[in-house]
Formats: C-alpha cells, sequence, structure tokens
C-alpha cells in the first residue's frame, strides 16, 4: 500500500531550572526551556483500492520555541533526614515560538505558512524528590492541573491571514 516513502525528522530539547530554599522545605526558583522540531516529508504514495491513490511531497516543518517560568515548591519529608520527600510545585511559565509550514519547491513556487504562538501557563504539578547530596536532588513529578492563555497569529508568504485566541483548563 505505501511506496516511495521518504521523511526526515529530528527533536530537539532542553529544559533546565534551578532552585533555591528560601525557608525550611520552601523552594523558589526558575525554569528555561529551549525546543525544536524539524520534520521532512520527501515524498509518500499511498495505494488504495480500485486505483485510487494518494501522493504527498514537498512538506517541510520546522519549530522553535522559548520558555521561561518560576516556580514555588513545598516539601514535605518522608525521613528523619529529609532525604526522601513529597512536594507540590506551582509554576508560571511563559512560552513564545514560531513554526514554518513549507510546501513545495523552489522551482515549483514555495508556500511558507509561519505561526507565530505565545502561551501562558500556571501549573499544579505534586511529584517526589530523592537529595542525592544536601544541595543536589532527583525529582519526578506529574502535572494534574493547569490553566493557560494562547495566541496564535498565522502567516502565508508573509501576509497575515488569521488568529485565534484560546485558553483552557486540564486536570
Amino acid at each position: 500500500l505505501v511506496k516511495d516513502f521518504n521523511f526526515t525528522g529530528s527533536l530537539f530539547g532542553v529544559h533546565p531550572y534551578v532552585g533555591y530554599f528560601v525557608a525550611d522545605n520552601h523552594c523558589v526558583g526558575v525554569k528555561l526551556g529551549y525546543s525544536a522540531t524539524k520534520a521532512n516529508l520527501g515524498n509518500f504514495s499511498l495505494d488504495l483500492i480500485d486505483g485510487m491513490s494518494l501522493s504527498l511531497s514537498d512538506l517541510e516543518y520546522n519549530a522553535q520555541y522559548y520558555s521561561a517560568g518560576i516556580f514555588h515548591r513545598a516539601y514535605l519529608g518522608l525521613t528523619p533526614g529529609g532525604q526522601l520527600g513529597v512536594f507540590n510545585e506551582t509554576s508560571l511559565t511563559f512560552q513564545s515560538g514560531v513554526s514554518h509550514f513549507l510546501r513545495g519547491t523552489q522551482e515549483s513556487g514555495l508556500q511558507d505558512t509561519k505561526t507565530v504562538s505565545n502561551e501562558i501557563a500556571l501549573g499544579l504539578a505534586p511529584g517526589i524528590s530523592v537529595f542525592i547530596m544536601d544541595n543536589v536532588s532527583a525529582s519526578v513529578s506529574v502535572g494534574i492541573l493547569g490553566l493557560n492563555y494562547k495566541q496564535n497569529k498565522q502567516y502565508v508568504d508573509g501576509v497575515e491571514t488569521g488568529s485565534y485566541i484560546a485558553s483552557g483548563a486540564n486536570f
């Protein structure tokens, strides 16, 4: 069914954060982030029943997003020395980025759809933390509640063609 399939892609992300204990069991900090996505569909052909077929070619997607945020963690120690504990993290994050969806080639006419995105999010994430040394820990958390507000603007070949604003909550 599928033939002439030529696809390449990559994902990259780095999201470091650092925190400082301002009081016993209370940590505040900063989170930074960068992510990049690249995908290129050179060719894709699908032969369906009764001679029907679908073919796609020369599609490319690129996106880069940056984020910055602040957080507060309240810890509850589970061991007498405090090496193992649970925490609740509240965070406020801003994210901004640009994505490009390119169709065609230079010879056949290249169409560029650009999306500029800005988002603010408030999140709640409980987790567990193991302090390897006094100042270094390893943590795992699960985001259980979030509120967000997002604004997108879309441009086709440099001309603004649309925009939307969305907000939501998740649990």
